[in-house]
């Protein structure tokens, strides 16, 4: 798959009409990957590093949960590396997704709406025991934030050497944590955007209609001394 060689190395853009003489801010934009978003990225990643570590082979299952983007990326790299994949995603969100992950070799299986990601999770573990499958576990793997670490982050730094403050979207939390790890090291201040619904600055958890971002818990490997501000954003 000639597309697999396009994740990561996205191009970075002065947003004009947002900056001026005093503030230049720039945008990644990652839907420059072949699967449109960011999480190609961590479908390779998470499936290489299983890979050199004797967990996966060529014909075996991964299984994960994952709203869409996650699993896009998952089944870009399956596809590549000869791998069945399995991908269980909550009713509700985005079907072109869903048909997208599908085309691309997926089998999707759609669980209740009101077990949100968190029911998603389980289902998936509940497979990966009962099949033999490798579950990726998205949401509690070191390799989800090293993912961003050893790619985005040090594309940053390499773009652009002076950098104040960085702005992510949080959902497993990995994009954030790995980037923001890297560049608290050269004195950059982190900041999240969460929708209305999300956990992570205090407010209750509910259904939300802005996707790809929103957490049910506090990810367990985001450290909360990376954040220097969390922003809450509604779906309008």
């Amino acid at each position: 798959m000639i597309g697999f060689d396009l994740i990561g190395n996205t191009p970075l853009v002065k947003l004009e009409s947002f900056s001026d003489d005093k503030v230049s801010i720039y945008a990644k934009l990652e839907q420059f990957n072949p699967g449109g978003s960011v999480k190609d990225r961590l479908g390779k990643y998470l499936i290489e590093q299983a890979m050199e570590r004797g967990q996966i082979k060529r014909g075996d299952t991964i299984v994960e949960a994952s709203a869409g983007n996650t699993g896009i990326g998952l089944a870009i790299a399956a596809n590549h590396y000869g791998l069945q994949c399995v991908i269980y995603a909550p009713i509700g969100f985005a079907a072109e997704k869903i048909s997208i992950m599908e085309a691309l070799g997926a089998k999707v299986i759609r669980t209740p709406q009101n077990g949100g990601m968190l029911g998603a999770q389980q289902a998936a573990r509940d497979y990966a025991a009962e099949h033999g499958a490798y579950y990726t576990n998205q949401f509690e793997s070191e390799d989800n934030p090293g993912a961003y670490r050893d790619t985005m982050a040090q594309e940053i730094l390499k773009e652009l050497p002076e950098v104040d403050y960085f702005v992510a979207g949080v959902g497993s939390g990995g994009t954030f944590t790995g980037t923001a790890e890297v560049l608290a090291q050269h004195g950059v201040k982190n900041v999240i955007v969460e929708p209305v619904g999300s956990v992570l600055n205090g407010g209750k958890k509910r259904l939300h209609d802005t996707e790809g971002i929103g957490s049910e818990k506090w990810p367990g490997f985001l450290d909360k001394g990376l954040v220097t501000d969390i922003l809450t954003i509604t779906d309008e």
